[in-house]
């Protein structure tokens, strides 16, 4: 066979094209449960962790779209390649790689930026990508945090995307977007040679991601740099920061995971920008404001931040440390306009910073108090019951 065999465009393609229009809440769904299993480690700030992906999670991708795993693995054994042994990039034979592929290319020539965004950074953590470059960086021992935090901290300029995208679900989705850039042809023409070139060139830059930062690591271990780091000037824990117990600290935090991956996967939820509506924000508007937020992607570090605030803040007076209640929502949208808390005027300004950005209307009706305060409870309303809906 020649190398210009469409085998994968013109039989697993038109499946998935066939297919998804139906199955987009069955897909968000799947997306949305890989990433709330993995928050932790895949919003961290440092590649500490493997995040597995087994053949469960490739089961369950192919029910949420409807197609049987037989159809692509026929797909790509009638590619120019699909007999040839030890065919590189191995992941160019892999069912669950190749039909993230095609899902990947059917948003992108929808323009749908959000869930082509989404499904590239699944396939980055897929089993084919970050978790095995992760294990081929470090195959014998995981690194420890410590020394991590130290390589982050003294041995990484802004040259390297971890630092300025501030976690790996970040960094995925700068990789991601630079790969598609780069080839939006490809991805038109999608002949399977140009398949096999996305993929070798996505696991490349994945792979030179994670090899700068563990040169970096063995350097500071072999050296023992990481023995005169002091951190003492770090911020405190949050935990610390608001007299909570251990057990509390860790409650917190995963509710904050959660909802991440909640926002993030499911964008400006309609329903919720509803309930969060009010006689100055009406509906329309609010879930305009929310996708102008969520679209650009520096607001991920803030969302997150705001959000650790909110949960903090409550768990801090709270007797029940649990924001799965209405107790939690009407603490977050109660009106403190005498406060000294720095953190409560810090979100205080992130939102008005956001709304100024994001809303016309906001920045002509900012001057009336009451207006400003409508606005500033809608926002508090909406995080709110997205924390509420994330951890229930």
């Amino acid at each position: 066979m020649s190398n210009n065999t469409d085998s994968i465009k013109s039989k697993l393609y038109p499946l998935v094209e066939k297919n998804m229009n139906s199955r987009i809440t069955d897909y968000k769904v799947c997306l949305q449960e890989f990433l709330s299993a993995r928050n932790k480690s895949i919003f961290s700030t440092m590649p500490l962790d493997r995040i597995y992906y087994g053949d469960e999670d490739i089961k369950k991708m192919f029910n949420a779209v409807g197609i049987e795993i037989n159809d692509a693995k026929n797909a790509i054994l009638n590619t120019y390649y699909g007999t040839k042994s030890g065919f590189n990039p191995r992941a160019a034979k892999d069912p669950l790689t190749v039909l993230m592929m095609c899902i990947i290319r059917y948003f992108f020539l929808k323009k749908d930026e959000k869930n082509t965004e989404l499904s590239m950074v699944y396939l980055c953590f897929s089993g084919k990508f970050y978790p095995s470059v992760h294990y081929m960086s470090f195959p014998k021992v995981l690194p420890q945090d410590y020394v991590m935090e130290y390589v982050l901290n003294n041995m990484l300029n802004n040259k390297y995307i971890l630092k300025t995208q501030k976690h790996l679900f970040g960094a995925m989705v700068a990789t991601s977007k630079m790969w598609l850039s780069s080839y939006e042809r490809k991805f038109k023409e999608f002949e399977d040679d140009d398949i096999v070139y996305l993929i070798s060139q996505l696991h490349s830059r994945i792979r030179s991601f994670m090899i700068n930062i563990a040169k970096a690591y063995y350097k500071a271990y072999e050296n023992k740099d990481y023995m005169t780091y002091n951190s003492d000037n770090e911020n405190p824990e949050e935990g610390e920061k608001y007299h909570l117990a251990t057990s509390d600290s860790f409650k917190a935090e995963k509710s904050i995971q959660k909802t991440m991956s909640y926002l993030v996967s499911t964008g400006a939820n309609y329903t919720i920008c509803k309930l969060a509506s009010n006689e100055t924000v009406k509906t329309e508007e609010l879930k305009s404001i929310f996708e102008s937020i969520l679209n650009d992607r520096n607001n991920i570090v803030l969302l997150r931040r705001a959000i650790s605030i909110m949960v903090y803040t409550y768990f801090a007076q709270a007797k029940e440390k649990d924001v799965v209640t209405m107790n939690f929502v009407a603490y977050s949208i109660l009106p403190k306009p005498n406060t000294k808390n720095q953190d409560i005027i810090e979100l205080r300004n992130m939102i008005d910073s956001w709304l100024n950005q994001s809303s016309v209307l906001y920045r002509k009706r900012k001057h009336r108090l009451a207006s400003k305060n409508n606005y500033n409870k809608a926002v508090l309303m909406y995080l709110a019951l997205c924390v509420y809906n994330a951890n229930k």
